[in-house]
């Protein structure tokens, strides 16, 4: 059995500490993302039908902290994936198994649209807006996008978050997060577990979802880094779906004296 029935509700958490999940710096903050991504899923038709897709994931996000401490924030996805492959789940109505469907071979876009606007203060800051999303499991969808952090961002932060990092094809990593992470002068690094998992499923799955990653400065003001993610989501799945970003991030002000 799948859980495709929850995800409109559960949707996108997707990576820890790319795009959302870290306190807005000073000034403007751009990140840009380009990795791969793979995923399975299920539809909903008779029969059932699990389709593997696979392919390139592209991520663009702005962020601006104006003095006030207010936030202005928006993310733009293209996932560019190939139908790989498929397996038939169940049988017709005539107990007998199709042929291969026609969509194995075909190249599919996917991707998001996102805005936030937010507040965040010196010890706890909070984001919230919307999310524009298609995906292969779900279509097209707009869900609330928002996310929450307390802590000491130089020390170590917690935070929780939906629809706020980067976006990629795999709905698996589509699922709240909570997590915690370190945003220093030279060093971020990010570690988030995705919830929805850990409580349907008791004991939970050993491969259930999370996301870790992290980011070096290599220049004043420009870091680069890694962020992955993995998990199964469904029974009997022949590769856990995954992701893997590779980070280039520019923030105006190196150093936030703020924090």
């Amino acid at each position: 059995m799948t859980r495709r029935s929850l995800l409109p509700l559960a949707l996108f958490p997707l990576a820890a500490g790319l795009t959302g999940f870290h306190p807005a710096p000073e000034g403007t903050e751009t990140i840009v993302g380009v990795g791969f991504s793979r995923t399975e899923h299920d539809t909903d038709s008779s029969p059932v039908y699990r389709y593997r897709h696979s392919g390139m994931s592209t991520q663009l996000m702005a962020r601006h902290r104006f003095p006030s401490r207010l936030t202005l924030a928006g993310q733009l996805a293209v996932d560019t994936i190939l139908v790989s492959g498929f397996q038939q789940r169940t049988r017709t109505e005539l107990d007998e198994f199709t042929s291969p469907n026609a969509k194995v071979g075909q190249v599919q876009a996917f991707g998001a649209a996102v805005g936030r606007v937010g507040l965040h203060l010196r010890f706890a800051g909070a984001e919230a807006g919307l999310a524009a999303v298609r995906l292969p499991s779900t279509g097209g969808v707009v869900l609330p996008s928002g996310l929450a952090w307390v802590g000491a961002p130089k020390l170590l932060y917690a935070f929780a978050q939906t629809a706020a990092g980067p976006i990629a094809g795999s709905a698996v990593l589509a699922e709240p997060t909570v997590g915690l992470g370190h945003r220093g002068d030279q060093l971020s690094a990010w570690v988030g577990y995705h919830v929805w998992s850990r409580l349907e499923e008791i004991p939970p799955r050993e491969d259930a979802p999370w996301t870790a990653g992290g980011a070096i400065e290599i220049s004043p003001g420009v870091r680069v880094g890694v962020d992955y993610g993995r998990g199964t989501v469904q029974s009997e799945q022949g590769q856990p779906d995954e992701r893997i970003l590779m980070l280039i991030q520019v923030d105006h002000a190196r150093k936030d004296v703020y924090w």
